[in-house]
C-alpha cells in the first residue's frame, strides 16, 4: 500500500445467500430456507407451486463447482431434504410439467471424470434411479416433454451434434433429429413452442420454430432469422465426413 499498488484479495468471504419470500400483499420477508455451511445458488419451482429444487455451494470461501449439492423443499410443510452429499457437480435441477419427477444431470456413479447420466427421483422424494446408463457419451435433461414423459437432450455423436429423447419409462433412448451439423433445441414451457438454433457446414446458425411433434422433420420447422446473408456471395469449402478405425478398434470421425 505504502508503494501505490491496490490490492486484490483472492477468495475472499461472502455471506452466504439463503432463499427469502416476499409477501406483496402484507409487505412482508421471511426467510424460507436456510441450509448451514452453504450459499444457495440456482433454484426452480415445481409447476403445482408446492415443491422447490435449488443448489447450493459449501461457504467455505475455497469451495469450487465440485462443491454444489442439490435440495428439496417441501413448501407445504417446509422441510428441507439433501439429496447429493459428494464431491462431483451436478447440473441444475428441473421438474417435469406434470410436477410428478425431479430430475438432474451428474457423473455415472458420482464419480469425477465420467459421462454425465440423468437422475430422476419423486418429486416428493425418494431414491433417484438413473436414465442412460448405457449410452456411449454424455446424457442431460434440457427439457421435459409435454406429456412429462421423455426428457430431450442435445449431445455430440461423432462430429456432429443432434436432438435426442430418453423415455422416463424404461429409459430409452432414441435420437429425435439427424442431421449433418449442430442441433439445439429450447422449449417454452407457456407456449409449447421449441426454439430451434441449427447450424451446418454451409450455413450459420439461424433460428428456427417448431412444434414438439414436428422437432424430428426439419422441413417443417419455421425459419426466423436470416443472421448472415453475405454468407450466401462467399464460395465455401466441401466438407465431408471421414471415417477411421483406432487402434482399439473404435470408429473414429473426423471433417475433411
Amino acid at each position: 500500500i505504502e508503494k501505490g499498488f491496490d490490492v486484490e484479495i483472492k477468495d475472499k468471504p461472502k455471506p452466504p445467500l439463503n432463499i427469502w419470500v416476499v409477501d406483496v400483499a402484507g409487505r412482508k420477508v421471511e426467510k424460507l430456507v436456510k441450509v448451514p455451511g452453504f450459499t444457495v445458488g440456482y433454484m426452480t419451482l415445481s409447476r403445482d407451486g408446492k415443491k422447490l429444487a435449488f443448489q447450493a455451494r459449501s461457504a467455505d470461501r475455497y469451495s469450487d463447482f465440485r462443491d454444489d449439492e442439490l435440495f428439496l423443499v417441501n413448501l407445504e410443510t417446509g422441510k428441507v431434504t439433501r439429496l447429493t452429499d459428494n464431491h462431483v457437480a451436478e447440473g441444475k435441477p428441473l421438474f417435469s410439467p406434470d410436477s410428478r419427477w425431479l430430475v438432474y444431470t451428474a457423473p455415472e456413479n458420482y464419480e469425477f471424470m465420467r459421462n454425465d447420466r440423468v437422475y430422476i427421483l419423486p418429486a416428493t422424494g425418494g431414491e433417484p434411479r438413473v436414465l442412460g446408463k448405457d449410452f456411449d457419451t454424455n446424457v442431460s435433461c434440457e427439457f421435459f416433454s409435454d406429456d412429462s414423459r421423455e426428457i430431450y437432450f442435445a449431445t455430440s455423436v461423432g462430429v456432429n451434434t443432434n436432438l435426442y429423447g430418453i423415455r422416463i419409462k424404461g429409459g430409452r433412448i432414441e435420437q429425435v433429429t439427424n442431421l449433418d451439423g449442430v442441433v439445439r433445441v429450447s422449449r417454452d414451457e407457456e407456449s409449447g413452442l421449441c426454439l430451434v438454433r441449427y447450424t451446418d457446414p454451409y450455413h450459420p446458425t439461424d433460428l428456427y420454430l417448431a412444434r414438439e411433434r414436428d422437432l424430428s422433420e426439419r422441413e417443417r420447422w419455421v425459419r426466423l432469422t436470416d443472421l448472415n446473408p453475405q454468407v450466401n456471395d462467399i464460395m465455401l469449402g466441401k466438407y465431408e465426413t471421414v471415417y477411421w478405425k483406432s487402434t482399439d478398434g473404435r470408429e473414429i470421425e473426423g471433417i475433411l
